[in-house]
């Protein structure tokens, strides 16, 4: 589809756009930019700027990013005019630690 994706990322996680990133062009998808979003969030967003002409990224998006909040507009997308797709990653995408404690 030649959709354009930004990943910003809402955590507290150093490099978690960037490993994303490496994610979803491994999937076909062209990211155009990684960046820190505004503040942080528990819950990832998925903001469709596309309005509806490119189904196909959308359903990756969301299957890629499952309990993610899709919405069609948000403030970033003034910061990000071009981008068909903006993924703000929260809270709910940080890697597991390992689990070395005992309970």
């Amino acid at each position: 589809e030649g959709a354009s994706v930004v990943v910003l990322n809402a955590t507290n996680v150093t490099g978690l756009a960037a490993k994303q990133k490496t994610t979803l062009t491994g999937k076909g998808v062209n990211v155009s930019a990684i960046g820190d979003a505004y503040g942080l969030q528990d819950v990832t967003s998925i903001v469709d700027n596309s309005q509806g002409k490119l189904p196909l990224t959308r359903s990756l998006l969301i299957k890629q990013y499952p309990g993610a909040n899709v919405v069609t507009s948000s403030g970033y997308t003034s910061s990000y005019p071009n981008a068909d797709f903006i993924v703000v990653l929260g809270n709910d995408r940080v890697p597991a630690a390992s689990s070395n404690a005992t309970p």
